[in-house]
């Protein structure tokens, strides 16, 4: 049993923020033979990983794209060879999902197996750190990492607009689990 079951438990699914998808090619399903993968619980193997960033010079190096959904949270290098394929070049949130409805989605960095890097920068599934239950899930999701052997970090909010950074702005202070 994974820490998200919980979370998945205690927030609601939202609707892809359709207002955002630019044309049908977002909407394709990614599948395992095209790069997507599946969550598993750290230490993770097969990712892209990255010692640097994400700063805002580099933050496309390594970047994945996740979503948490109502079974899983598939994730992918947002600049693959799936990606290249479509209208946009890239893959989108919704190409993880199908254009079904998730949790949250963002972006993250693997440091190495078992670090992260997160934020929650999506268009259709992203969250606002001035909305009382969106921020309460994004501790839910941060603290679930961490629960599932994870050392995170978060790239923070914005204070004015309440989204998130898409990069970091400090040095990252990663949570985990103490031994």
């Amino acid at each position: 049993m994974s820490a998200f079951d919980n979370v998945r438990k205690h927030h609601s699914l939202k609707a892809m923020s359709a207002s955002h998808v630019n044309n049908t090619d977002e909407l394709v399903p990614m599948t395992r033979s095209q790069g997507l993968l599946e969550y598993c619980i750290a230490p993770t193997s097969n990712t892209v990983t990255t010692t640097c960033g994400p700063h805002e010079d580099n933050a496309s190096i390594g970047r994945y794209l996740w979503a948490l959904t109502v079974s899983d949270i598939p994730h992918a290098v947002e600049a693959c060879a799936f990606g290249e394929k479509l209208i946009s070049g890239e893959i989108k949130h919704s190409n993880l999902t199908g254009g079904s409805d998730a949790f949250a989605g963002g972006e993250l960095w693997f440091r190495d197996d078992q670090t992260i890097i997160i934020n929650f920068k999506s268009g259709r599934y992203g969250l606002n750190g001035l909305n009382a239950e969106e921020k309460k899930l994004a501790e839910d999701i941060i603290n679930a990492f961490v629960l599932d052997n994870y050392a995170i970090a978060f790239t923070g909010w914005d204070l004015e607009s309440g989204y998130c950074h898409t990069h970091l702005v400090t040095d990252p202070c990663f949570l985990k689990l103490e031994t």
